[in-house]
């Protein structure tokens, strides 16, 4: 919540440390052989939890139910469809509801396997150090005790997961625990600080700048397709998922429609495209756009006492600001290229736009049994069934490689040598599997994956390009780069994919303005909606520089980040669902990104292969906004929110 009152941050930017993920938490996914339709106590009773407790108690780990205080709520006025088993449920009904009962649904996320008959669970639990298994204290026979060598290092967490992952087969074969991989809570994001965040802080559109060819709107032109087969598509009878941070006056779901209202009725003609969300927010009749505020866990309160931020400055430095407008800037962008289709946004990340793997994977889950023949939480046939989804994920989760390598196993004794390339290749699949796994899971159902490539490339902790982040680079999913306005690589973005994958495309998404080219408003970056009262600094300084009031209420702001080059594609993704007919739910995903990421696919579904980004070396589709003419005389400076006085 972007509020004039509200606490400042005032850790300077280059004090902070970043954080990856939550200690004392851990992500476990199984492979159960009992299908969903025998129950979900009988899923859970497969998983042989208890075992796996005892094979980590005579280590010297304990394991522990998903802890209360992490839970999240969907404070939604209006509900998902399918309430998720997660955090609503601390029990499954017949199972013991005691405090250390590991067979409770509270943490525990449920996806029918495509893969088979039987059901994937990603389960959340604690971890604890505790007193090794002796003989002598009475306990029950432990599991078969392998020579194990040196501990494992590093933090309780860490020494938890890798001890799991180093001994999957023995505790599939001997203990019986249908394990698949284990993985930490990862912190996602678009004092503590944590890594991802858009390319800049948003600023204003200058309140005399307008489009002379359609005053009241900023359109994007996707010229290439004006005589494509999608040209006149409109994303009909497609919903788009939006799961990202979302704008609230009164931190709640009352105040998420507050918000967006409060900020059309400011703009009125000066801004058709926010109007048209007010519009259509909430209402049954199609297309609509629904929002669903989850109330997350207390630690990733905007007034939490260890504030959970991220982002950067013009500079590319480390700067927490409030960006809970994130989220409704794309959905603006997706609404406006794909105006049929019905968007749902969903809130996975705070008002600094971060948030953990627990609260994506809640969404995910919710998102998967709607889109099954038959919806775990409903019992009947999910509401999506076999019908068009698109899931847009402008948010980054887990370290890049090159800097998970450097903090997962520098401490490392148990025999890892940075030179075992293989060892270390593995270690990291592992690390990212259980996520991975649902993707899989989803893309298999039917649904059409896009994600940011991220904003890491060219900062003070980063001077180089690097590869795409997760889940971008998951091959399920379309990745996505950012280009400027001359379809030239920005200068933050990440590489869209790894040379052994085609799952990268590049478009427009800005690039990094200096604080002249704002002052001069000879600015290059994408104009969307913006709902808040105030806006950022742009530049991070110590003392920290409070968020200023808006110059203007034309709620448009401008943007750069890969963040705003994913929903062109979502929106695109759309069209192409639009068209395509008779395609079974398996391959739908794989068509979708056959048709945007190779030239064959684009001459087929789009009816023209697109040029080439050489820099990134995939695909890219051009995209145009209309160029600002304002009314700003000559010479004048236009009223620039958040720039710090020279």
């Amino acid at each position: 919540m972007s509020d004039v009152n509200q606490e400042a941050i005032h850790t300077p930017w280059w004090s902070d440390i970043v954080m990856y993920w939550l200690e004392d938490q851990i992500a476990v996914t199984f492979q159960s052989n009992i299908s969903l339709s025998q129950g979900t106590d009988a899923v859970l009773k497969s998983l042989r939890l208890n075992d796996l407790k005892q094979f980590l108690k005579v280590r010297g780990f304990g394991l522990k139910p998903f802890d209360a205080q992490y839970a999240v709520q969907n404070s939604s006025s209006v509900s998902m469809p399918s309430k998720p088993s997660g955090y609503h449920s601390k029990t499954n009904g017949s199972a013991d509801s005691s405090q250390d009962d590991l067979n409770t649904l509270f943490g525990k996320y449920l996806f029918a396997s495509a893969v088979g008959q039987g059901t994937t669970v990603v389960g959340y639990f604690q971890v604890e150090a505790t007193e090794q298994w002796d003989e002598s204290n009475g306990a029950t026979a432990a599991p078969p005790m392998p020579a194990l060598g040196e501990k494992e290092s590093g933090t309780i967490t860490q020494q938890t997961i890798n001890l799991l992952n180093h001994n999957l087969d023995l505790l599939r074969e001997d203990v019986g625990v249908p394990i698949h991989s284990a993985m930490a809570n990862w912190f996602c994001g678009s004092s503590c600080f944590t890594h991802g965040g858009p390319a800049t802080p948003p600023f204003s559109v200058p309140e005399d700048d307008t489009c002379a060819a359609d005053p009241g709107n900023w359109h994007i032109s996707l010229p290439e397709l004006t005589s494509s087969p999608l040209g006149n598509q409109s994303g009909k009878g497609v919903t788009v998922f939006v799961l990202d941070t979302m704008p609230s006056a009164t931190d709640d779901a009352d105040g998420v429609v507050q918000a967006i209202q409060s900020a059309a009725t400011k703009a009125g003609e000066h801004n058709h495209l926010l109007n048209t969300i007010a519009t259509q927010m909430n209402r049954e009749q199609e297309p609509y756009i629904k929002f669903h505020y989850t109330q997350l866990a207390p630690f990733f309160s905007t007034m939490a006492s260890d504030q959970m931020v991220t982002g950067r400055d013009l500079h590319g430095k480390k700067h927490a600001f409030h960006m809970e407008d994130h989220g409704l800037f794309i959905t603006g962008i997706i609404r406006d290229l794909a105006p049929e289709a019905n968007i749902e946004h969903v809130r996975v990340l705070n008002d600094f736009g971060v948030g953990d793997c627990c609260t994506l994977i809640y969404a995910l889950e919710s998102i998967h049994g709607r889109m099954s023949e038959i919806d775990p939480a409903t019992g009947k046939q999910g509401d999506l069934y076999q019908k068009p989804v698109v899931i847009n994920l402008s948010l980054v989760t887990t370290p890049a490689d090159e800097e998970l390598v450097r903090y997962w196993f520098q401490d490392s004794k148990n025999g890892y040598n940075p030179l075992d390339h293989l060892r270390a290749a593995d270690d990291l699949k592992l690390l990212r599997a259980p996520l991975h796994r649902i993707i899989q899971e989803l893309s298999a159902n039917g649904a059409v994956i896009v994600g940011a490539a991220g904003n890491d490339s060219f900062t003070p902790y980063i001077p180089m390009r690097i590869g795409p982040r997760y889940p971008a680079a998951f091959p399920e999913v379309i990745s996505v780069a950012a280009v400027d306005k001359n379809g030239d690589m920005a200068s933050y973005s990440n590489y869209p994919q790894v040379s052994s994958q085609h799952n990268g495309i590049a478009t427009y998404g800005g690039n990094l303005p200096r604080v002249s080219d704002i002052k001069q408003d000879n600015v290059d970056a994408v104009i969307g909606v913006y709902s808040a009262t105030t806006y950022p600094a742009l530049e991070a300084k110590n003392p920290v520089l409070p968020d200023m009031a808006a110059p203007n209420n034309n709620g448009w702001a401008y943007w750069s980040g890969t963040s705003f080059a994913a929903p062109i594609i979502s929106a695109v993704a759309a069209r192409v669902l639009e068209t395509l007919q008779g395609v079974p739910a398996r391959h739908v995903a794989s068509e979708v990104q056959w048709a945007l990421t190779t030239a064959a696919g684009q001459q087929a579904v789009l009816g023209t292969a697109l040029g080439t980004q050489p820099g990134f070396a995939v695909s890219m589709l051009k995209a145009e906004q209309c160029q600002p003419t304002s009314a700003t005389p000559a010479g004048a400076t236009p009223a620039v929110a958040g720039v710090a006085k020279q």
